[in-house]
């Protein structure tokens, strides 16, 4: 995969998870839907803000990491999952919930 592919890839990524983010962030505190991540559900619950840090920060941390690996067939494998993790997660959104 050319160096021009991952960083489409890792653009789309990173389009998902605001999705991701702004769907959450507006529809758990609603209570419409519900934060499975323990983890991030401990976030949301100190508040919205926090929580939308601690995604971006993690979310710019994975993608420097794929970036950094770009070339390793693990950080390609790594990039396909969490695209079709984040692509899944968003057309259940989709079908599901809104």
């Amino acid at each position: 995969m050319s160096d021009k592919n991952v960083i489409r890839c890792l653009f789309l990524l990173f389009l998902l998870n605001l999705i991701d983010i702004c769907v959450t962030a507006t529809l758990v505190p609603a209570n419409i839907a519900k934060e499975i991540n323990p983890l991030m559900d401990y976030v949301l619950n100190i508040g919205v803000f926090p929580f939308i840090l601690v995604k971006l920060c993690t979310l710019f941390f994975v993608i420097c990491v794929f970036w950094t690996h770009r070339h390793h067939i693990l950080a390609k494998i790594g990039i396909f999952l969490s695209l079709f993790a984040y692509s899944s997660l968003i057309l259940y959104f989709l079908v599901n919930i809104l």
